[in-house]
């Protein structure tokens, strides 16, 4: 049956390791923001392993669009996090200390909190300004932005649309999604849902004056995008890879997450990727989470625990003891987790419960945090 429906066959490891070394590597937006969103050796790793595949990168103009306009958006969120992180760091309640009946060993043990939570802040402060990117900074100076303008030349770049062929691919857009037709109509409650196939049309376009396979790095795991079978991701979803046939049709096309991309490029590619570096790309969040949306529809969800870094688990066990969990949705159906009972956490524990649950595998866009229970 392979020669009938191939989209439905997966590629074995040598058509992998053909594809990694080969293809041309289109990159979508949320992997060149992932850039603002590790650290500094993470960054550079990730740097480094475009620098090895740069004659071979395609940058869709759609893509290049987004990216300028929301780069300084995924800085201020990372920094929020951080500043989240920073803020959460206080001493016991003054009642706590009250409670040792020496005054001279309570002032003992008030100075030490204060020596303890300084030196702490100063060392988170060091980690912050070694390891990330702050908003102040980046807009005057953007050295991400720097390094991919040294990667990234004009043969690297897909060309504007003119007015008429952005018209036309907008029709088709809106066509595709209320045929159901991917990529997009995964995006069809969004005020505009054409952005997914725009940039679709411009890889299929690239392809067809292309001698050579297709690889898509994507961190958009929906269902116009993947196959999924009880919540697994199969593949590349089965239109996309017709479709890309039909424009490209004596090579073969994929399609990655940005994990998977460092992972190919340390397997066949010989690229210094550390496991945590890899580790880090695959957890970056999609969004930061939202407040104060009461939408639920009741539904209870399972909640799976991970293995982070001691601190923040303990924080996070802390935080969620107690609570219960729904969904909510914004006024264009983007599905959150909402947590009720979670109106009075403290903006540290928030932003570590949202951190740690847009890690996991579910669909969520964002955390909600409900008064209530």
């Amino acid at each position: 049956m392979r020669s009938v429906v191939p989209e439905f066959y997966g590629h074995d490891d040598e058509a992998l390791q053909n594809i990694v070394t080969t293809a041309t590597i289109a990159l979508d937006t949320n992997t060149l923001l992932d850039l603002y969103r590790v650290g500094r050796v993470q960054r550079e790793e990730i740097l480094a392993v475009l620098r090895k595949v740069r004659h071979r990168i395609f940058i869709p103009y759609q893509v290049a669009l987004e990216f300028h306009r929301k780069r300084l958006d995924a800085v201020s969120q990372n920094q929020t996090v951080w500043d989240g992180i920073a803020a959460g760091i206080s001493g016991p309640k003054v009642e706590t200390l009250n409670s040792i009946r020496d005054p001279s060993l309570r002032r003992q043990v008030d100075g030490l909190i204060v020596q303890i939570t300084q030196d702490f802040k100063d060392r988170l402060a060091d980690l912050i300004r070694e390891h990330t990117l702050r908003f102040e900074d980046i807009r005057d100076h953007d050295p991400v932005l720097e390094e991919l303008d040294s990667i990234l030349d004009d043969a690297t770049m897909g060309q504007k649309p003119t007015d008429d062929q952005l018209k036309v691919r907008r029709e088709d857009a809106t066509k595709r999604v209320k045929a159901r037709i991917p990529p997009g109509f995964m995006d069809a409650s969004k005020t505009d849902s054409s952005g997914d196939y725009l940039l679709w049309a411009e890889i299929l376009d690239h392809a067809k004056g292309s001698d050579r396979p297709m690889l898509l790095v994507t961190r958009d795991i929906k269902e116009d995008w993947y196959r999924k079978t009880r919540g697994q991701m199969i593949g590349p979803n089965d239109d996309l890879i017709r479709e890309m046939r039909d424009a490209l049709p004596s090579h073969p096309y994929h399609q990655i997450t940005p994990g998977t991309l460092l992972h190919y490029a340390k397997t066949y590619l010989e690229a210094d990727v550390t496991e945590s570096t890899i580790e880090a790309v695959e957890r970056i969040p999609r969004s930061l989470w939202a407040v104060n949306r009461t939408m639920l529809d009741g539904s209870e969800i399972p909640i799976r625990m991970m293995t982070i870094q001691p601190a923040i688990d303990r924080a996070l066990q802390r935080a969620v003891s107690g609570l219960s969990f729904g969904h909510s949705y914004d006024d264009e159906d983007n599905k959150y987790l909402a947590i009720l009972g979670g109106g009075d956490l403290s903006e540290y524990e928030k932003n570590t419960i949202a951190h740690v649950i847009l890690t996991l595998p579910y669909d969520y866009i964002g955390v909600d945090f409900v008064p209530g229970t």
